[in-house]
This record gives C-alpha cells, structure tokens and sequence, in this order.
C-alpha cells in the first residue's frame, strides 16, 4: 500500500539469481564467502524464512530510527506490505573455493549441488539455515499510481546480527540490477533520515542524488533514551541504467 492506496501492476517474470563477493575476514574465518540475491514471491518463501523476515523487520521498527511505522506487523500486515508486489532475498553460503564475477547470474543447482539440475527457488531457501544464513531482504513496488509508476520504491533490512558485514551496500547493487529487470525507470526513496547515515552513504556510493529535504519529517527515538526528537528526511533519486 501507498499514499495513493493499493497500485495495480502487472506481475513481472522471475529474474535470475544473482552472487556476490563477501568482504574477506581480517582472523581468516570465513563461514560464509557470498551472499545470493533470489528473486521471489510469497509462494516461494517457507514459513521459517518468512518468520524471521518478519521478526528482522519488526527489530527495525521497534528500534524506530529508520521506518516510519510505529508498530512491530502481524503476519497478515506484514506478508501484505511487504510481499505485494517483488521481493529480493539475501541468502549467505560459502562456495568451497569457486569464485565468481560480482552481480553475475548463478545457477541454484550449482549452489545445492549435484542431482539438482531442477533446483527452484524454494528448494534453495527451504534448505538454507535460518536466520543463520539470511543476509538481507528488501521489496520493490511502484511508489506511484498510473502515469507516475515508471517510478520504483525499494525498503532495505540487514538484521541486527549481519550488520556492519557491507551486505547493504551488496543490496543496493543488486538493486540496480534488478530493479531495471523488474520494468522500472527510476527510484525514490521518499524518507531517509538524516540519522540513517549508512544508507545515505550507499545510495551516494551508488549514483543516487539527493533532490529534495523534508523538515522533520519523522519523530525518531533517540538511541539510548526513552526520548524521541523530530529529524529531517533526504529524498533520493536515480534514473535506472538498463541492464
């Protein structure tokens, strides 16, 4: 849902997988050496997967620093905003010493092994460990009804215990991938918190511009109190280069 209610848009295709780099270990220990972008939908994330999307995504409202939402969803509320339109999910594993070319495709039955050339996206994610294994998650919907809905929105998390890795800055370039595939023109994002300094500084890393500033826009906590003060939001912009 938006400000202009629900936005009709036709489904778009499922979009290859796509692997990238982690950032190598200064100790040398190295669980997990990439992180797997998969394109999906409801019917293809398993209940576990979903519960600790779901549980990640309240962590962050309730830390109410970066979404505007007061409150942790239900999973009714959460499945319906999140999963109206596409999902992309961030999936660590380790590659037993095969390399491959950043934001490049990846085959899923590579990734699961011999026997299975018929791998699915379900397969991938009912097998995988969580919330172990899970590196991030973001939806990308229409931030604009008709006329204006060339125009994309994107809403990033990174859970709280695979933070600080780089994996949000892994995301946002598989956005830049994915959201051109998925039919869009450009992106908006309408509310970055001045206090959301991270993701300032991924999306400027990227080519995005800021074109616009709301004055508190948002009543914040304030880390460490039971406190909270008005903050100024960034809109950020960047027309898609097709890939």
């Amino acid at each position: 849902m938006s400000a202009y209610g629900a936005i009709p848009r036709k489904p778009v295709e499922l979009q290859p997988s796509r692997i990238y780099a982690l950032k190598k270990r200064n100790d040398g220990e190295q669980t997990y050496t990439h992180m797997v972008c998969v394109h999906v939908r409801k019917d293809d994330v398993p209940d576990a997967l979903e519960k600790v999307m779901r549980t990640s995504y309240n962590e962050t409202l309730i830390e109410g620093s970066t979404y505007p939402f007061r409150d942790p969803m239900d999973k009714d509320t959460f499945q319906s905003y999140f999963f109206g339109y596409d999902v992309v999910v961030g999936v660590l594993v380790h590659t037993d010493g095969q390399q491959y070319e950043d934001g490049n495709e990846v085959s899923l039955a590579e990734l699961l092994g011999q026997g299975a050339s018929t791998a699915t996206r379900h397969d991938l994610l009912a097998k995988a460990q969580w919330p172990e294994q899970l590196g991030g998650f973001y939806y990308v919907k229409p931030n604009y009804p008709g006329r204006s809905s060339h125009i994309c929105n994107a809403g990033f998390i990174v859970p709280t215990s695979s933070r600080g890795l780089g994996l949000g800055g892994l995301l946002g370039r598989s956005y830049l991938i994915y959201g051109p595939a998925f039919g869009y023109l450009a992106s908006v994002f309408n509310l970055v918190y001045l206090t959301n300094v991270a993701s300032a500084k991924i999306w400027e890393r990227l080519g995005f511009e800021v074109v616009g500033r709301v004055p508190k826009a948002g009543l914040l906590r304030v880390p460490g109190s039971d406190r909270e003060e008005y903050v100024d939001a960034l809109v950020i912009y960047k027309e898609f280069v097709p890939h």
